[in-house]
């Protein structure tokens, strides 16, 4: 009796705390690619191109839902701003290169965000950033990003929560203004 309760209890949080394990939630990010040809949105990492998103002075701002192998599973936001030349309605979703992606660091009520040795709070925090720092994302592990930043003219390799990262469309729009500075005219 003891073995079938087990059993069962085992099934009843397997089947009703799953859907809650599996949501993601998603990292606002900026399309940071300037090519005026627009950027791919593909089926998969490498794959078959879905749509373009087209190239705009305003900001591209995309959904990050997942990672895989340097790839990002986005979903464009918001999705009514999107036009997309030869297709009926955007996708729901779909890849982008990390290469084409960018974040910005935000500060907390702690003051300026640290960089992670790993994908946790209690890891070794060695290196503090400027709220507005342009982060390009890595990989994504659940609620952490890995990113790449340039600290003292070096590049460095670190994770940041995602709550440390600036979310709001005003925000990205400053963050824009941080990583154009970069795009190659």
């Amino acid at each position: 009796m003891k073995k079938l309760f087990l059993l069962f209890a085992a099934v009843f949080l397997a089947f009703f705390a799953a859907p809650c394990l599996a949501e993601v939630s998603a990292v606002p990010a900026l399309v940071s690619d300037a090519d005026p040809a627009g950027t791919n949105l593909r089926a998969a990492p490498s794959g078959d191109v879905l749509a373009v998103l087209p190239f705009s002075a305003g900001p591209r701002i995309v959904r990050v839902l997942e990672s895989k192998k340097g790839w990002f599973r986005v979903q464009p936001f918001p999705i009514e701003e999107y036009e997309i030349e030869g297709a009926s309605t955007v996708p729901a979703g779909g890849w982008m290169h990390g290469s084409v992606l960018a974040l910005c660091a935000c500060a907390s009520e702690d003051g300026d965000p640290w960089l992670y040795a790993a994908p946790r709070w209690n890891a070794d925090s060695d290196i503090k950033v400027p709220e507005g720092t342009p982060l390009r994302p890595l990989e994504r592990k659940g609620e952490w990003l890995k990113v790449r930043t340039s600290q003292n003219g070096k590049s460095v390799v670190r994770w940041v929560n995602e709550q440390q990262v600036w979310a709001s469309v005003n925000d990205l729009i400053e963050c824009q203004a941080r990583v154009v500075k970069g795009w190659k005219k």
